[in-house]
């Protein structure tokens, strides 16, 4: 604990490892199971509805978890949302999110959104 009695905590995943960054400057990797799943890109219907961070995502009727960050891309003129999802729900998988109490449907997207063959680059 610091001084102060709390400890900022971040997650992060990298490399197929989930990590805690502790105030201290320490990275601990943690289990999946710790964070509640893997970190999914999530590509929702409606470009105007603009995820924040903490927002419940739902498979059908179940709460399954909770937006980390969003935005719109412009790029791909899509919304995008990133969140912690329990690993059996892939690339595909429909999902709902709500925002600002209206229940937004989007699915989990392979990624980069991007140029994900790299042309663009290579142009």
């Amino acid at each position: 604990m610091s001084e102060s009695g709390t400890d900022l905590v971040t997650y992060d995943v990298r490399d197929g490892v989930a990590w805690a960054r502790i105030s201290n400057g320490k990275a601990n990797a943690l289990s999946f199971d710790v964070l509640g799943g893997l970190d999914r890109c999530l590509t929702l219907a409606d470009p105007r509805a603009i995820a924040l961070g903490s927002e419940p995502v739902r498979v059908g009727a179940d709460a399954v978890g909770r937006v980390t960050s969003g935005g719109y891309g412009y790029t791909v003129e899509k919304s995008i949302a990133y969140a912690y999802l329990p690993s059996e729900h892939g690339v595909g998988t429909e999902v709902a999110v709500e925002i600002f109490g209206e229940w937004v449907p989007g699915v989990v997207a392979k990624e980069p959104l991007f140029d994900p063959e790299g042309e663009r680059i290579r142009a």
